[in-house]
């Protein structure tokens, strides 16, 4: 399955562009974006450093059907099925589901709810806080008026938290469960409850996006990719920052 099947190739340039708060190495907010049909790849400028330069996605099932066009941008990228992997410098996970989806049974003591205006997005990113940092010692604030706040409670205590992007269908910094509760399905009842609101809103697709480690795995990569592939996601794709032409080539792909 290619991103083109998940998300029509006429709304790339708007998809990428509201993700561009992730703000990692391949969610770049485009100047302009277009489609090339016969390359299949999404060409566009965006801002790098502060200055305009050329960007690709190429939408490819193998390394070795990347377009040699494609190398030629600044910043070229490619989308492949999980599998073998181009030369690159930089990779993330990106998994779609189609909502309500078919997840894990989730753990039934546990209870979620959802926070959509300011008001509760502000009391909710509260909680949020205490469970990223517990999960991942990072924190990263909800955007009210973008992002619904799930939390998950078991017996009243604040155990999981996820914010769904409604511009991207996006699950923003994936969802994350305080380290005490680790693997007692708390997880999979989120995001089973995450895909049946996308549902009743109609949406068309839920996606999660990680950035993976390349030159050793990042703290949590592997638990983090076994728990989104285990809940039975409808395309499972890496993302790939590929080099310069003069450094990785279509040539090197087919080796």
């Amino acid at each position: 399955m290619t991103l083109a099947s998940i998300v029509p190739p006429e709304r790339l340039g708007d998809w990428l562009a509201s993700l561009s708060n992730l703000e990692t190495f391949w969610t770049k907010r485009p100047l302009e974006a277009r489609w090339d049909e016969g390359l299949h790849c999404l060409a566009a400028r965006v801002l790098y450093r502060g200055r305009p330069a050329t960007y690709t996605l190429a939408d490819a099932d193998a390394p070795a059907a990347i377009p040699e066009p494609c190398f030629e941008a600044r910043l070229p990228h490619a989308v492949l099925p999980e599998g073998p992997a181009p030369p690159h410098r930089s990779a993330a996970l990106l998994y779609f589901w189609r909502p309500p989806g078919s997840p894990l049974a989730g753990n039934p003591e546990v209870e979620v709810e959802a926070a959509e205006s300011p008001g509760e997005v502000a009391e909710a990113a509260v909680l949020a806080e205490r469970v990223q940092r517990s999960s991942w010692r990072m924190y990263f604030p909800p955007q009210p008026g973008v992002h619904t706040v799930f939390i998950a409670r078991l017996r009243g205590e604040p155990v999981a938290a996820a914010y769904y992007n409604r511009l991207s269908f996006n699950i923003d910094y994936g969802v994350h469960v305080a380290r005490p509760y680790w693997r007692r399905r708390i997880g999979s009842r989120l995001l089973g409850e995450i895909l049946r609101y996308a549902a009743e809103r109609g949406d068309p697709w839920v996606s999660v996006v990680r950035v993976l480690g390349v030159k050793r795995p990042r703290p949590g990569d592997a638990a983090a990719t076994a728990f989104y592939a285990a809940n039975r996601p409808a395309a499972r794709l890496r993302v790939y920052r590929l080099g310069g032409r003069t450094v990785f080539t279509r040539q090197a792909c087919n080796r």
